[in-house]
């Protein structure tokens, strides 16, 4: 899930976080369909699909901060990665 972690951490793919963001909390997102809908390459190590995503606010009530969700329909795994609001 090192991947996912690049989608919402890496420069590269500061699209794919803007466009996420800019969807309601809580709300379930296929990867594959926001990677084209933001015009991001998806990284080669995702996991297999389907694997949705969505985001929520911090648990500790930081405006600042958001936690990303990704979980794999395909076999169950799934990860959560703390990134910056206005990193996008």
């Amino acid at each position: 899930m090192a991947a996912c972690y690049c989608l919402v951490t890496d420069p590269l793919h500061g699209r794919f976080l803007a466009t996420l963001l800019a969807r309601p909390a809580g709300r379930w997102s296929n990867v594959a369909e926001l990677c084209t809908a933001s015009q991001t390459s998806p990284p080669a190590t995702l996991p297999p699909q389907p694997l949705f995503c969505t985001w929520l606010d911090h648990p500790w009530a930081d405006p600042s901060m958001a936690a990303v969700v990704f979980v794999s329909l395909r076999d169950g795994s799934n990860t959560v990665a703390l990134c910056r609001r206005d990193s996008w």
